[in-house]
């Protein structure tokens, strides 16, 4: 009877311990297409993982991002560190991946991408706590086909303790070795070839977390990958204690706790192209607006965001998806443009109505504050994306006038061959607000031009062109 209070009261102190931890952790999950059979369990075994701690903005901070096969793929964070308030927060989002970040149809994996992702600034200042030591990544994985090694990203990660990471191999498709470098040791590094396998792993993951709260954040050191075997369940249950002295290593240096773009207000409503044209791109179009909001903080008390979808004519145009106090998070963005394609979107004909919705969004109703227009911030922009400028009216005079009363700015992306550039810099009032890209590549690469004249926009009285 003593042997078995003993052990229920060791139990418990444990448990304690436990949910008093205080670190951060990203999970990166393989989306790509040998992952398909097994994404279920993977988002499993991560809730299962997580379920002893305190997950929320005081214990256990947790980041989710679906790894897709290609950067084309490749769907922004779907939670920063701090997104996720709560266990039932938790298992929410990781349903959510399930037809929302995931692409199960290419082979690979762009691992770089999103280990570049996880130590930007903007990342680092959603959440990321330079006050503790204890910041992890765990990697999970079906594939090891990366479009570019991670191993030298990887190493720069640990080099400079910005995270500790853990590799979880799962079916016959991983290279171990590869997995063991990128962790930065054996003992970080897992494998399993079945759910059972994959469970009888929670509790070496979960000591190696424990560990690293009192050991300031060591993980396993770098140094060893010429030598240290690939890792298996086997190895795992087996490996004695460590026995060597405590890892030293300098201090996290202290970051900012937000980036200037996670600080800006702005109101800003996106103006979709819903026509003919733009159905085999219309995916492009939403992730493209994805990714530009991704750095800043959107929500009423940051940036705002309104969607409308310009419809090829009158009889199909939709009302729009989301006003200025719709959306309350990037979450809830992300879900929003979800809706887009099958609820608001007719891609039967040719053209577009933008000067109707020009006029809509800059109707009383629509410029209201109970609508979500902040008459007392200067820094309102309308991005207008379209693959045609088959316009069912001329939109330039609503333009014109939108930029001569400083109702907004105005941004324009064409996108594909079959638009008039020098109608776009028309309606924008600027070729220095007018963007054309022909591909997602260079699509992709006019987000940080964007983002800075949003930037530059806050500081400069809300203009954005030199013709506004």
């Amino acid at each position: 009877m003593k042997t078995v209070v003993f052990l229920a009261t060791l139990a418990s102190i444990v448990f304690a311990a436990e949910q008093d931890l205080k670190f951060d952790v990203v999970f990166l999950i393989d989306s790509s297409k040998s992952s398909k059979p097994s994404y279920d369990l993977l988002t499993g075994f991560v809730q299962s993982l997580m379920k002893p701690y305190n997950v929320g903005l005081n214990g256990a901070r947790v980041g989710l991002i679906a790894v897709a096969g290609t950067l084309e793929d490749q769907a922004p964070p779907a939670a920063e560190l701090n997104s996720i308030t709560s266990q039932n927060v938790l298992r929410s989002y990781l349903k959510l991946l399930k037809g929302n970040y995931d692409d199960f149809d290419i082979v690979g994996q762009c691992l770089t991408f999103d280990l570049k992702e996880v130590t930007s600034s903007d990342f680092i200042s959603s959440g990321y706590r330079s006050e503790i030591q204890n910041h992890l990544l765990v990697y999970l994985t079906t594939s090891t086909a990366f479009d570019v090694d991670p191993v030298p990203t990887a190493e720069e990660i640990l080099n400079s303790h910005r995270y500790g990471i853990l590799t979880v191999g799962f079916g016959n498709d991983v290279d171990h070795q590869k997995l063991r470098i990128i962790s930065g040791g054996s003992s970080c590094s897992f494998t399993a070839s079945n759910s059972t396998g994959l469970d009888h792993l929670i509790k070496p993951i979960q000591r190696h977390i424990m560990n690293a709260d009192a050991n300031g954040g060591q993980y396993c050191n770098k140094k060893s990958h010429g030598t240290m075997a690939p890792t298996t369940l086997a190895t795992q249950q087996t490996q004695g204690p460590n026995t060597q002295p405590p890892q030293t290593h300098s201090p996290v240096t202290a970051l900012p706790s937000l980036s200037p773009s996670s600080a800006l207000q702005f109101d800003i409503v996106f103006l979709i192209d819903g026509s003919r044209s733009a159905k085999d791109s219309f995916d492009f179009l939403t992730k493209f607006i994805q990714t530009i909001m991704v750095s800043f903080n959107v929500g009423l008390n940051g940036a705002r965001v309104g969607l409308s979808v310009v419809a090829p004519d009158l009889e199909d145009q939709a009302p729009p998806a989301a006003l200025l106090n719709s959306i309350s998070s990037q979450s809830s963005l992300n879900s929003n443009l979800a809706l887009l394609k099958d609820n608001y979107a007719d891609f039967d004909h040719p053209g577009q109505v933008l000067t109707y919705n020009l006029q809509v969004v800059t109707s009383n109703d629509y410029m209201s504050a109970t609508a979500g227009y902040r008459s007392n911030i200067n820094n309102h922009v309308l991005v207008y994306i379209t693959t045609t400028t088959a316009f069912y009216t001329d939109p330039t005079p609503s333009a014109q006038t939108i930029i001569a009363q400083k109702q907004y700015g105005i941004i324009t992306v064409g996108y594909g061959a079959g638009f008039d550039n020098g109608k776009l810099q028309t309606i924008s009032g600027g070729a220095a607000c007018s963007f054309t890209a022909t591909d997602f590549a260079t699509l992709n690469n006019q987000i940080k031009p964007i983002q800075q004249l949003i930037i530059n926009a806050n500081t400069n009285g809300g203009n954005y062109c030199k013709s506004n």
